[in-house]
């Protein structure tokens, strides 16, 4: 069903990697730069070593885009542009 949780929530990721793509693209960063960042959340994987309970919590934080967006904003806030690739 369309509707359901599970795909709007591929949708919106869908989306928002694909306006992440294009924003990327005006920046005018590094490729390589793009797909390190992007696999890089990932890392937090090992925070499974320490248990089921604090890896989820780990993982999960990490994989939120509040990090992201205050990271763009104090770019943009403190006029560091060259910064915006890691938020984006």
């Amino acid at each position: 069903m369309l509707t359901s949780p599970g795909v709007l929530l591929r949708m919106e990721g869908g989306c928002l990697l694909g306006v992440s793509l294009l924003c990327y693209r005006e920046l005018h960063a590094s490729w390589i730069l793009f797909a390190a960042l992007l696999l890089i959340p990932d890392v937090s994987l090992a925070g499974y070593l320490a248990g089921m309970k604090v890896g989820a919590r780990i993982y999960n934080l990490v994989h939120t885009l509040a990090g992201a967006l205050i990271f763009i904003g104090a770019a943009v806030v403190t006029k560091h542009t060259s910064l915006l690739p890691y938020g984006v």
